[in-house]
């Protein structure tokens, strides 16, 4: 049944009381008897106006108190920490898709979402400890990696529900593993071990017995990578040791190419692993017959490989949302998620 013109009426002139705040928000209306008196209009008359301002949210009822008028639903607020401005547009798909997931999460969970650079000019010996200030016991905050470690004590101190993702490293540090079993703190590890085993299990049975890899941070001491592709492909083919080449993270596609040409003709490798853009490109435009396989960290949907690619990645975005609903979560206790990544021949994701 319709509303009669006077519902409509009282409807119309209580809404625009409301939204020209003559009724603010949290205000506890007249009694619906009073109010319908003052109003020359019956009780069920009101009511029926009241009944189309709660479906559109600007009152709400509390049985035995009476007719409010709406306000804000307070939300709660997300915070993604970025080691600097300049996170983002330095162009690592690595974070941007865990942000995109967290944005993704913050909108369908009702959460506010906040992006913190806690450094100028990216060093921990440098960090703007004033921007720290306002997280409390009620902050949920989001690190996606352990670049944060040095300031995990102080998330700790304030008493924030944290989500720290991270690769697998050779070392755990005893002062990781103190925050990561405290209440409130959650551990999501990107499983490197799986990765490594399950890339090097597919170049094998496309028939590649001798790989070459050039990637960045393999001389790094904390990278597990060299370790685990030793032990791998010692297990495929116990008496070839693939050669392992480090090179800088943001080298460019032709130096990266005269490293890969120095390592072929020293090495007569039948596939090269890879893990930067630079050295993909490299490898297309120098070798685009040579089986390639590409170590990344997201899902890449405008990979520019070819039919002799192939690449291991994660689903980020998910990790991501993830992460924002274990903070949303009533439950303090930690917990470990142990994420696996994908295998994909390019052109089939």
């Amino acid at each position: 049944m319709k509303p009669s013109r006077k519902a409509n009426k009282i409807y119309e002139s209580l809404r625009k009381d409301i939204l020209r705040r003559r009724f603010a928000p949290g205000m506890l209306l007249p009694g619906e008897i009073e109010y319908a008196a003052e109003l020359g209009v019956s009780r069920d008359t009101l009511r029926k106006a009241l009944d189309m301002l709660e479906a559109e949210h600007l009152v709400r009822r509390s049985r035995g108190h009476g007719t409010y008028v709406s306000e804000a639903i307070p939300k709660r607020k997300v915070t993604f920490l970025l080691p600097c401005p300049d996170t983002i547009n330095t162009g690592t798909y690595y974070v941007a898709n865990f942000l995109g997931g967290v944005q993704d999460a913050c909108g369908k969970l009702m959460c506010e979402l906040e992006t913190l650079a806690i450094s100028p000019t990216n060093d921990l010996n440098d960090i703007d400890w004033p921007q720290l200030f306002n997280l409390n016991k009620d902050s949920l905050v989001i690190v996606c990696s352990l670049w944060f470690l040095k300031i995990f004590p102080f998330l700790s101190a304030a008493g924030c529900k944290v989500v720290v993702i991270r690769e697998q490293r050779k070392y755990y540090p005893e002062e990781l593993a103190k925050f990561l079993t405290k209440p409130g703190w959650h551990d999501f590890l990107l499983d490197r071990q799986y990765e490594v085993d399950e890339m090097l299990d597919h170049a094998f049975r496309q028939g590649c017995r001798r790989p070459g890899f050039v990637m960045s941070y393999l001389d790094d001491p904390e990278n597990i990578m060299p370790e685990l592709i030793r032990k791998k492909w010692a297990e495929l083919v116990p008496d070839h040791v693939p050669p392992l080449v480090s090179i800088p993270e943001n080298l460019s596609a032709p130096a990266a190419g005269k490293v890969m040409k120095d390592l072929l003709k020293k090495h007569h490798c039948d596939c090269l692993f890879i893990n930067t853009f630079n050295s993909l490109v490299a490898v297309r435009e120098s070798f685009p017959e040579l089986y390639c396989g590409f170590f990344h960290r997201s899902s890449v949907r405008d990979f520019i490989g070819n039919g002799r690619s192939f690449y291991s990645w994660h689903d980020t975005v998910r990790i991501g949302y993830q992460a924002v609903q274990q903070l949303l979560r009533s439950d303090v206790s930690p917990e470990r998620q142990v994420f696996r990544g994908r295998v994909s021949e390019y052109g089939t994701e």
